[in-house]
């Protein structure tokens, strides 16, 4: 998922995985 094993996830790393996660979620279930 993060390429960068060797630093912790940036704030943005983390909002750009969650929002493709939603989305995906979003588009799977059609709500």
């Amino acid at each position: 998922r993060f390429m960068n094993y060797g630093e912790p996830p940036s704030e943005a790393q983390i909002d750009a995985e969650v929002t493709s996660a939603v989305k995906v979620f979003y588009a799977a279930y059609g709500a």
